[in-house]
């Protein structure tokens, strides 16, 4: 694992991985599961689940939760296709 993060990232310390692994274990995003000196790593989360998870997570954080101001600052100021329009008016009556 070192390898790899240091191939592509600055150098990358093992304390600073275990660090990195720890607060995806305390987010629930991850199962850790040691047996004698290894730990073996499981995700949680559908690869499906993760991502309506982190798209939650930045609608609250940089949206206050409202999805009407995430498409606000989306398209602000650019013009939506009527066939955008259209679709989404669709998507949000099924819901």
């Amino acid at each position: 694992m070192l390898e790899i993060f240091s191939q592509n990232y600055r150098a990358w310390i093992g304390l600073t991985i275990a660090t990195f692994f720890s607060r995806l274990v305390d987010k629930g995003l991850l199962l850790a599961n040691k047996q004698g000196p290894c730990k073996y790593l499981l995700p949680c989360l559908s690869l499906e689940e993760y991502k309506r998870w982190r798209a939650q997570s930045l609608l609250v954080v940089l949206y206050q939760g409202s999805v009407r101001n995430f498409l606000s600052t989306l398209y602000d100021g650019e013009d939506i296709s009527k066939e955008d329009i259209k679709d989404l008016k669709q998507w949000f009556s099924e819901k």
